[in-house]
């Protein structure tokens, strides 16, 4: 069953990234995909906790599977829309400050 569910996961994501880079930033969208992957995660977290609910072995490898898939939900997301962009590279932030052309150093 685990392989099931682990290939069905898989599949999905693979389907969720054509439509990654049509979210905005801040938009409904996002913040909805922010607020399953919360809950995925705490849920997950909550359900697979040997000491908080004491369910059966089978209840818990779903909550795992929660937990997992609620946080790399963000990773995979974050990851795709950053990879078609060209990097630069030697630089820690995002953007160097450069002389505008004709701009003589001090």
């Amino acid at each position: 069953m685990g392989g099931v569910v682990t290939g069905v996961l898989a599949v999905a994501v693979f389907m969720y990234f054509p439509i990654a880079k049509k979210i905005e930033n801040y938009s409904p969208a996002w913040f909805l995909g922010l607020l399953i992957s919360i809950n995925l995660f705490v849920g997950g977290w909550i359900i697979s906790d040997p000491y908080f609910l004491r369910l059966p072995v089978v209840h818990r490898a779903w909550g795992e599977y929660m937990f997992a898939f609620g946080i790399l939900m963000p990773i995979i997301h974050i990851r795709y829309r950053s990879a078609g962009k060209p990097r630069e590279k030697g630089t820690f932030f995002k953007q160097r400050i450069r002389l505008k052309d004709g701009a003589e150093s001090v």
